[in-house]
């Protein structure tokens, strides 16, 4: 089975060992954060929040998804430029 690797974790971690995840990541999709388009102030404010929170993600994807053995956490990603 192919989907997002959150999905696939998730599958493993609810299966008792019938599932694991195998293999390398074969593409890269980012997920992204959607907003009216010319709205500078809103994605300065998400930018600057998704910034200030890096550890709370870092924490909340180690208390999750990154309990599944050969995950690792993935970083932020830099923001795109907001105009």
């Amino acid at each position: 089975m192919t989907t997002d690797n959150v999905i696939l974790l998730g599958f493993v971690s609810e299966s008792d060992g019938e599932f694991k995840l195998v293999g390398e990541q074969f593409t890269e999709e980012p997920y992204g954060i959607g907003i009216e388009k010319g709205d500078v102030e809103f994605c300065e404010f998400i930018n600057q929040t998704l910034a200030d929170n890096e550890d709370a993600y870092v924490a909340a994807w180690e208390a999750t998804a990154g309990q599944i053995e050969g995950t690792q956490t993935p970083e932020l990603p830099e923001p795109a430029e907001c105009v």
